[in-house]
């Protein structure tokens, strides 16, 4: 089945190759910005991640996945999970130095024309913008995303 375009983001973060690779080629890493438990074992081109209470809606979720590609302060890929049907895209990270920090390119690629695949690349646009400016806050001024309080009534937003 032909492929929709691939969703595609960049931005310069003030941080050296080697901070970012960091941040998304280890489970503390991400663990720092991103993930509440993740490992990554580049030994057997694996990882498995974890979120508990994230977002506004508090979910807590889980994926893994095999890694594509890990390439010491360049590239990083994984298989990337994108709905409960269990349809697997590729996220490619690049990194490329720039001045003083990092140009970081994202690409997620294999969504077919699919109404469900469709649907779901729309919300994980969204989710990569997101996921990039919160890897940007973090390295750049040591921001978290942090935990989302529930409301004054009690229910959870």
């Amino acid at each position: 089945m032909e492929h929709i375009p691939s969703i595609k983001y960049q931005t310069f973060i003030a941080a050296s190759p080697d901070k970012v690779y960091r941040a998304i080629a280890t489970g503390s890493g991400w663990d720092d910005w991103f993930t509440t438990k993740a490992t990554i074992h580049l030994e057997e081109m694996s990882y498995d991640f974890y979120w508990e209470n994230f977002g506004g809606g508090r979910e807590t979720v889980s994926q893994n996945g095999r890694i594509i590609h890990a390439e010491h302060n360049r590239k990083f890929g994984l298989e990337w999970q994108t709905a409960e049907d269990g349809n697997r895209t590729i996220a490619n990270f690049v990194l490329t130095p720039h001045g003083t920090g990092t140009l970081v390119e994202l690409e997620e690629s294999g969504y077919t024309w699919s109404e469900k695949d469709i649907r779901v690349s729309l919300i994980c646009a969204g989710g990569w913008g997101e996921a990039l400016t919160l890897l940007k806050f973090y390295l750049e001024h040591g921001i978290t995303y942090g935990d989302v309080p529930e409301s004054i009534d009690g229910s959870k937003h």
